[in-house]
């Protein structure tokens, strides 16, 4: 006769990621600033005449209906796209580093977690890049990991830990 199994509870602390982001050289007062910036995609016109500048330790958040623009508008500061019309200038010494929902889309499902951080160009020594590795959940062999065995989450902790490395 079958019974149930008893269900037995493990509790194990949750990891947790340890972010710490490299200090960057002082940028100028103006980091970016917009005039009159549009963007149309055939019939649609995603936003026009839009103005604003983003000055030196600010905090800015884009909220907004689906469609209302917010990726369009990130794709055309980092320069993955170009404005309709309208210019956009970014700052003295601003570099520019982007993440999006699609941002682990562009990984090499071939190479290994270790691999794939080998082709960013970065400054970082080798214990560095290990280290910043660990602080996003890939200690030790972890590293040897093939990219296509990754959960989305793991994923994008990796397309983030490439855009840290990144001189930006």
């Amino acid at each position: 006769m079958l019974q149930k199994m008893q269900t037995i509870k493990i509790d194990r602390p949750a990891k947790k990621v340890a972010i710490r982001f490299p200090k960057c050289p002082r940028s100028g007062n103006k980091v970016v600033e917009v005039e009159n910036l549009g963007k149309v995609y055939e019939e649609n016109t995603v936003f026009s005449n839009l103005n604003f500048t983003l000055h030196h330790g600010e905090k800015v958040g884009l909220v907004g209906i689906n469609g209302a623009g917010k990726s369009t508008l990130s794709r055309l500061i980092s320069k993955r796209e170009k404005p309709t019309f309208g210019t956009m200038h970014i700052g003295y010494k601003v570099n520019l580093a982007f993440f999006s929902q699609e941002s682990s889309q562009n990984l090499n499902y071939l190479h290994s977690i270790w691999q794939e951080i080998s082709t960013t160009s970065s400054s970082m020594t080798t214990s560095e890049r290990r280290s910043l590795l660990g602080a996003f959940l890939f200690p030790g062999e972890d590293i040897y990991k093939s990219i296509d065995i990754l959960s989305g989450g793991e994923k994008s902790r990796l397309a983030l830990v490439k855009i840290l490395m990144q001189e930006s």
